[in-house]
């Protein structure tokens, strides 16, 4: 409950209690008699309005509690108060329980809906945010997982992923 309305239930507590003692020292035993009943039912009917009240307030707390939010899945993600995941568009990626999707690094890919990004392959580079990895040119190679390919320099050719310098009577 908030501050106040407990500041105000405590005085209104101390209220009736000294009002109540009050009576016991001013009035004649056989009007405080009458007087009890009446009493009583006025506190219950301020109890009954203050638990109606705190059911009130309570009441969005409670709902909240009750309706537990679900957590998206790796490879999808959501923004605050949505009601469904999204999948992350190729070239991003997500965690189980992201509120947004990460960019591929460079040298990586990934196509929608990723959890991870693959590596490229030798031969092959990417860009950042790639869907897919490129093909290095004729005459140009990389390792796995490049950001860009190397071009072989003359009197060399492309073996088995790497610059190799060609052998004596070939040229490149």
């Amino acid at each position: 409950l908030p501050v106040p309305f407990l500041v105000l239930l405590l005085l209104l507590v101390v209220t009736v209690a000294l009002l109540v003692n009050s009576l016991w020292l001013v009035l004649p035993s056989a009007l405080i008699a009458l007087l009890i009943p009446s009493l009583l039912l006025m506190l219950q009917l301020v109890v009954t309005v203050l638990l109606v009240l705190g059911l009130v307030l309570l009441l969005p707390l409670v709902v909240t509690v009750l309706l537990v939010c679900g957590n998206c899945a790796a490879g999808t993600w959501s923004g605050a108060a949505a009601s469904s995941c999204g999948n992350c568009a190729a070239g991003t990626w997500s965690g189980a329980a992201a509120s947004t999707c990460g960019n591929c690094a460079a040298g990586t890919f990934s196509g929608a809906a990723a959890s991870t990004c693959g590596s490229c392959s030798v031969n092959t580079f990417s860009l950042a945010a790639a869907s897919t990895c490129t093909n290095c040119a004729a005459g140009s190679t990389s390792g796995a997982g490049a950001s860009t390919c190397t071009v072989c320099p003359a009197g060399s050719a492309v073996t088995a992923g790497t610059c190799s310098t060609c052998a004596a009577g070939k040229f490149s």
